[in-house]
């Protein structure tokens, strides 16, 4: 949107700041007892687990790579996943096909009324 709108605005990206259990630091964090921060370290886990079929299996068929992060959040019986997506990094549009380099895998999920979102890139 900034290159297609001509903006004079140059986006940095930066690391996601991580804590000890691989949850992304957030303000929301501090809204969750202890049992639910143990379910919520799953967030990052999934991701790991979609970027690790990716990279060591070669798996490119999105639908796969989504299954593979939803049966980790399913390990949990108090994460409601709201969206797990592959999209491209540049357009945030849905990929067809994984493609490293270019797509990154996105959730979101609830652990009752705390809305967790997590990323990473392929």
């Amino acid at each position: 949107m900034i290159r297609d709108l001509n903006f004079p605005i140059e986006v940095l990206v930066g690391p996601i700041i991580r804590e000890p259990d691989g949850l992304a630091m957030s303000s929301r964090n501090s809204y969750l007892e202890p049992r639910q921060r143990e379910h919520a370290a799953l967030l990052y886990q999934s991701l790991l687990a979609g970027k690790r079929i990716v990279e060591e299996k070669e798996v490119r068929n999105v639908e796969r790579v989504k299954a593979e992060v939803m049966g980790v959040l399913n390990e949990s019986a108090l994460i409601r996943v709201n969206y797990v997506e592959i999209v491209d990094r540049e357009t945030m549009k849905p990929e067809r096909d994984v493609e490293l380099g270019r797509s990154a895998i996105l959730v979101a999920g609830w652990l009752d009324e705390v809305r967790l979102i997590d990323n990473i890139r392929l």
